[in-house]
Formats: structure tokens, sequence, C-alpha cells
């Protein structure tokens, strides 16, 4: 009997501390923000959550849906261009989907946002508005629970207007949601070609180029990135003596030190390319990385931090 009492509080005890590590310190712990990332200004984010995946691009489309999805194709909604900005949070377990969905619309409402359609799990279409009416990040960022879940499209017209979404839904007991705004307006054209660098290297000592593109907290580059990358290269074979900075730039959005090593790999990515690709002398290019310390516009707006986000040519 002693030995049987003895395992049953021995096994009680452990269970006790199995639960109290999952919920404070395992895998239910609530973790930090992914590198670079940052709440959505006016729309911010639920209270404990945490970003698990960040991507903003100076010009993108969405879709954002405006009512239910009835068959396995898009319903009613609408095609939007801009910046685009997409986040994806994680919760621990506690908060119901309900709760959380209905703060971010009182937060909406409450920001000057004007709620197009909000809808849940079946009244939303279920599997159809899952699969073709809206975005779904991809897991493990968002997951959907056909059972459980809701979804909210708003508006705030000003200039920019600008578009919001938010889904909620829960997986293994964990509430995840996704939030994508849409800053409409028109993309801006950025292309430079080789003369008109030479030009501002001749003139000012350096030039700002806008066209070579990157994911967030990535150091590919992205395929649009090629006619930027065939001009700077026209550039270098047209004035052979020329030698340069390759210079990397950021926002603020995260730490000095994170946005140092990114800026200087990104240009060392860059400086990589020139090389391999288009034959361009590795002593010719010098890469390095500034991270926010030499900005052209205020990171306090989005169209500040998007100027900010380049990469420059500086004579050397």
């Amino acid at each position: 009997m002693v030995w049987g009492v003895t395992m049953h509080r021995l096994a009680t005890a452990a269970a006790g501390f199995l639960a109290a590590f999952l919920w404070t310190g395992g895998v239910f712990a609530a973790g930090t923000d992914v590198d670079g990332s940052a709440d959505y200004p006016d729309i911010g984010r639920f209270e404990g959550s945490w970003i698990t995946h960040y991507d903003a691009k100076d010009f993108d489309e969405y879709w954002i849906a405006t009512g239910p999805v009835e068959r396995a194709e898009r319903g009613e909604g609408m095609m939007l261009e801009g910046r685009v900005v997409r986040i994806a949070y994680k919760l621990d377990p506690g908060p119901s989907v309900l709760e959380v969905a209905r703060n971010y619309e009182n937060r909406l409402t409450g920001s000057g946002y004007e709620i197009l359609y909000k809808c849940r799990d079946k009244d939303c279409g279920g599997y159809n508005f899952r699969y073709s009416g809206t975005e779904v990040m991809p897991m493990p960022f968002m997951s959907v629970n056909l059972d459980d879940f809701r979804y909210i499209a708003a508006v705030k017209k000003g200039d920019p207007t600008v578009y919001a979404s938010v889904l909620v839904s829960i997986n293994n007991g964990q509430v995840l949601n996704q939030v994508i705004v849409v800053e409409t307006g028109e993309m801006e054209d950025r292309m430079v070609d080789a003369k008109e660098m030479a030009k501002a290297i001749s003139d000012t000592g350096k030039i700002a180029i806008y066209g070579i593109h990157f994911d967030t907290d990535k150091t590919d580059i992205k395929p649009e990135s090629r006619p930027a990358l065939d001009q700077i290269a026209e550039l270098m074979k047209s004035n052979p003596e020329l030698k340069i900075l390759v210079v990397g730039h950021t926002d603020n959005q995260g730490s000095m030190e994170y946005n140092l090593d990114l800026s200087m790999r990104r240009a060392q990515a860059i400086v990589a390319e020139l090389t391999s690709t288009y034959g361009i002398a590795a002593e010719r290019l010098t890469p390095a990385g500034a991270g926010f310390l030499s900005p052209v516009a205020s990171n306090r707006t989005e169209a500040g931090r998007a100027e900010n986000r380049r990469v420059e040519l500086v004579e050397r």
C-alpha cells in the first residue's frame, strides 16, 4: 500500500510538472516576434499573441473576399493592388476564436475602418471559402479549422485607401490569426537605366536603386530583380574604370544589429550575382551594409519605410 501510494503521488507530481511545463515554458509557451516584423498601425494584435510570419511588399496584389463562397471558385470580392503587408500571429490556449475576432472587429471600427463583410465558418462557405474564397498563409503560420473560424473584411477610406482582412481559427488548442493589409495605389516606376546611373554617380557620387527585391528576412535575390541587375552590369561594363560600393539599406523594423547584418548579407548577394552571372571583376565591387543608419525618409510611416529599403551604388 505504501509503495502504491508513493507511486501515485510521484505520478501526480510528474503530471503537474508536465502541465506547468507545457503551459509556461514548453510547446505552449508564448514565443517572440520574428525578426524584422511589426504590427500594422491602428490594428495591432490580440493581447498575448506573437508574430510568426511577416511579409511586406511595396507593390503586390491581394483578393479580398466581401461575400460568401458557394462553389469552388471566388465569390464576391475585389482584386486590390498596392503595398501589401501580411502578418501571422499565434496565441497560447485560452481565448476563443470568437473573442479574438470580436476584439479585432472592435479595433478596426474604433480606428475608422468600415466593416465590408464578416462571417463564421459555414456562413462564409466552409471548405469552399477556405480553399477558393480567401488567401490563407501556409502552415505552420496559419491553419483553418473548418468548424471554427471567423473572417472580417474592412476598409478605411483616405489617401491611400486601406483595406484589411482578418482570419482567425484554432489548431490543437492554439488560436492562429492572420492580418492582411493593402494600401491601395499605383506602382511607382523606379526603373533606372545604365546611362541614368552613370549620370547620377558623376553628379552626386551615388544612386539609389529600388528594383532589387528580397523576401522579408531573406537574402535570395528575387527573379523580378533581373532588369535592375542588367542595368547595373551595363553600367559597369560601359565604365571599365568605375569601382563602387554596393550598400544595403533597411527600414528600422528590428534591432540595429539585425538590420546591419541583413543589409550586409544582401549587399554580398548582389555582388556575388554581378560577379558570377555578369562577369564583373570582384575587385570593382565592395559590399557594405548600413542597416537603418542612413534613412532618406521618416521610418514613422509605411511610405517612408518603403523609401528607406533600397540599395545604393556609391563611387569609391
